[in-house]
């Protein structure tokens, strides 16, 4: 079975800042909370202009959290028999449910997403 692990490690090593025109690393990722609105975002690190990567609520974040918890159900089955394959299956639906939701909330064309 094709394994679809995505890299959570950034694809951009650099970004050039809009404001002062410094390029730096996206690696401080930060998360601010207003209300049940969670936002993560990075800042230039010369001139401190936020970038914001995502906003989530409490639906979408319980979503990953059960994405989280069937990667570890996966990880500690570590084989290729049904279950395996059945909660693989699961993860995939359960991520890509993920990805039309975080898209959809946070104003991103479906094509994209998927």
């Amino acid at each position: 079975m094709e394994d679809r692990r995505v890299s959570l490690r950034p694809v951009i090593s650099e970004i050039k800042c809009d404001e002062c025109g410094q390029g730096f690393p996206p690696k401080q990722i930060k998360r601010r909370k207003e209300g049940e609105i969670e936002t993560t975002y990075f800042t230039c690190s010369e001139c401190g202009h936020e970038y914001p990567v995502c906003r989530t609520n409490p639906e979408l974040r319980k979503l990953a959290q059960r994405i989280a918890n069937k990667r570890k159900r996966i990880d500690k089955l570590r084989g290729t028999g049904p279950a395996v394959r059945e909660h693989l299956r699961e993860f995939w639906d359960l991520e890509k449910e993920y990805k039309i939701k975080l898209g959809e909330f946070n104003g991103v064309e479906k094509k994209m997403v998927q």
